[in-house]
């Protein structure tokens, strides 16, 4: 065998070996990728400790590869070897590269190795107010190290002008030797950031005199810090909303002002009989900034705030600003408690009002469910539009109309879903619905250039699948920024995690995240498979299994474990709930009891399912086979949705409320949502799977 027959053989071999195990799902050859094919068979070798091959293959990657492939390939470079070699490295990365995510990349390195100098050359651009806060505190530190002049004035900036983070916290040990103002006022932002507020508001009087002596100390973040230890510490509610108010005539066209009036109308709220106070000052927080984001912030708590005085208030209010919202997105929160509010006090033609006058203002998200809300009322009879509201339209286009705007959800599959139902659309109208392309970019619905089509995230992404590296996938897709990736690329990965997955780690819920984002931000649609990876049967076997034996339909169990758990086995609620099917402890117990099952582990698969499915099933026989009345109970208990579907009934003089009409009137925001979450999951899974009409 001559030298050219021993490389192809050894290539061949060593290809071989890439494809095996969970690997073996790859389906794309070395050539297909080119060049890109050296990183990936490098991060082959380095699992192998084969760190001459992996350096070679790198270094061809990095002069040869696509863009990203060849930054991550010289990324790599840098996690190997001696420090000598690791140093060069990082030096090499940043001359290729200068951006925040390279520089930081590189002074952990030098920093790890103790060369402070290096840290300092290449951190020498870094801006103190606007950079990573990681790579200012690695500046820092050499800063300090090497006592640099300016050291002070940028280690006071930093703590002053930027929000406070774990670097900022993580950096608190350099502060011993620092001058005694900053350490306090390092120290009081220490306790805000980490909601220790009673001992912030024990500093505060201290603070205040530090203030005093040092204006400069007055900053926005500052203000803001000040503000949330009122909030949350202070005993004294009106005399604390009392001197954010002075203190904002005192701060008059200052940056500090809006956080003086925003805390104010904070503080307000929370005193009985001070709600038109309250309302001033959030309307004083909107007009003393520019910022959107701030302006949004306080327009929301105005509105809210209204809600608490009158549903005709909160209307009138919501007229007034409708035009002036930044980001719909951010007040959906609002209008599912408004809409809650509304058709709870039977206010039903007021929820017909405002859906048409919330298009292109509010989110399609919120105007879907006001319109979908208001044209069921009109095809339950329990609304009756006069004339005057239905002008030339007919009692039944007005219904279509409202239906039709509801199916123009853009993200929300339970308005789309059920508005589908009700019009009547056929099996193919349902699939071009739910598969359609985002047409729109319009302003707050979609930041378009966070979901812009990346093609070297896709080489990138596309390879890790095609070469069989699962645990590499989704980290990298959320350092993407949750891009845009084509829909072969979607497939290949999802198939991969979905085939390397034993049900006791993370690529089931990895998978689903991923084909959710591309359906739900696709600019191209997205097609039926892609809806398959967004609403997968995990643990099918299982699942099935327990279905039938607690007599329940499967997609139904499917919906709630996809649901509660995103199919993450080991996953645990801030609540306590466990496992796939989010069992509280207590409740596991007793279905052990009733199972007779002394010894179980409730992130075991099988075992949690079936407890879930028992307890599912239980709840549905004793709420009449109404599955949809078992999934409230679930989340909040049998006796509390009884207490609510006898409110509901009376509220509407109806002995048989149309259960989504009943969901909407359910007073607590986690189970409206709850609610709206599994039904349009069973949904879904009954028209993927069983290809049922919805």
């Amino acid at each position: 065998m001559n030298k050219v027959q021993l490389k192809k053989f050894c290539l061949a071999f060593l290809i071989s070996l890439i494809f095996c195990s969970c690997s073996s799902s790859a389906t794309k050859s070395v050539k297909d990728f080119g060049d890109d094919s050296n990183y990936f068979i490098a991060l082959r070798s380095l699992s192998k400790n084969d760190y001459k091959d992996a350096r070679q293959k790198l270094n061809k990657a990095v002069k040869k590869g696509t863009p990203l492939v060849a930054r991550r390939s010289a990324e790599t470079l840098c996690s190997f070897g001696d420090v000598q070699e690791r140093v060069a490295a990082a030096k090499k990365l940043i001359s290729l590269y200068s951006d925040d995510d390279a520089l930081l990349f590189a002074c952990r390195i030098f920093s790890e190795s103790r060369e402070s100098g290096y840290v300092l050359s290449a951190a020498k651009d870094v801006s103190i107010t606007e950079s990573n806060d990681a790579l200012i505190a690695l500046k820092l530190e050499a800063m300090n190290k090497r006592s640099i002049q300016g050291y002070d004035d940028d280690l006071k900036k930093w703590y002053l002008e930027k929000p406070f983070t774990q670097s900022h916290y993580k950096y608190l040990e350099y502060l011993g030797d620092f001058e005694e103002p900053l350490s306090f006022v390092a120290g009081f932002r220490a306790d805000v950031y980490k909601r220790n507020y009673v001992s912030a508001y024990s500093k505060l009087d201290a603070l205040e005199e530090i203030c005093g002596e040092h204006s400069e100390y007055y900053t926005e973040q500052l203000m803001s810090d000040i503000g949330k230890t009122h909030l949350y510490g202070t005993r004294d509610i009106a005399g604390s909303a009392r001197w954010f108010q002075e203190k904002a005539e005192a701060f008059s066209g200052q940056p500090m002002e809006f956080y003086c009036w925003f805390y104010a109308g904070r503080l307000y709220d929370k005193v009985t009989g001070y709600g038109s106070r309250a309302s001033a000052a959030y309307k004083n927080a909107v007009e003393s900034t520019d910022d959107i984001q701030k302006k949004d912030n306080a327009r929301w708590y105005l509105l809210k705030d209204s809600l608490t005085e009158s549903s005709a208030r909160c209307i009138k209010i919501v007229k007034e600003n409708l035009s002036e919202i930044g980001d719909p997105a951010y007040y959906d929160d609002f209008f599912d408690l408004l809409a809650n509010r509304l058709i709870s006090e039977g206010e039903y033609e007021e929820i017909g009002e405002l859906y048409k006058i919330m298009k292109g203002h509010a989110s399609r998200e919120a105007t879907a469910k006001f319109a979908y809300i208001y044209g069921r009322l009109l095809q339950e009879k329990i609304c009756i539009p006069d004339d005057s509201i239905l002008g030339e339209l007919s009692l039944e286009e007005e219904i279509d109309a409202a239906l039709k705007t509801a199916l123009n959800s853009a993200t929300d599959l339970y308005y789309k879903v059920q508005a589908a139902e009700h019009l009547g659309l056929s099996d193919y109208q349902i699939e071009k619905e739910l598969c359609t392309p985002r047409k729109d970019f319009e302003k707050g619905f979609i930041k378009e250039s966070a979901f812009r089509m990346n093609p070297d995230a896709d080489r990138l992404l596309s390879g890790y699948a095609a070469f069989g590296f699962p645990e590499k996938i989704y980290s990298e897709w959320v350092r993407l920024g949750q891009c845009l990736v084509s829909e072969e690329t979607v497939i290949n990965i999802c198939r991969l995690l979905q085939k390397c997955s034993d049900g006791r780690d993370d690529y089931y819920p990895q998978s689903l995240r991923i084909a959710s984002r591309y359906a739900n931000y696709s600019s191209v649609g997205s097609s039926r498979e892609i809806l398959s990876y967004c609403f997968p049967k995990c643990y099918d076997e299982f699942i099935t299994k327990y279905a039938e034996k607690y007599d329940i339909e499967p997609e139904v169990l499917f919906a709630l474990i996809r649901s509660e758990s995103f199919f993450d086995s080991d996953v645990t609620s801030s609540a306590g709930a466990v496992g796939l099917s989010q069992l509280m402890t207590f409740t596991a117990e007793d279905v052990a009891k009733r199972l007779k099952k002394s010894d179980y582990d409730l992130t075991d698969p099988e075992t949690n399912i079936e407890f879930g499915a028992w307890y599912l099933g239980n709840l549905i026989s004793r709420l009449d086979g109404n599955y949809l009345d078992a999934f409230y109970s679930y989340n909040a208990g049998i006796s509390r949705v009884r207490k609510w579907k006898q409110s509901s009934a009376f509220g509407f003089g109806l002995k048989n409320i149309p259960e989504d009409l009943f969901l909407e009137t359910l007073p607590y925001t986690e189970t409206r949502e709850y609610g709206r979450k599994l039904v349009s999951a069973t949904e879904l899974y009954k028209f993927l799977y069983i290809k049922d009409k919805i």
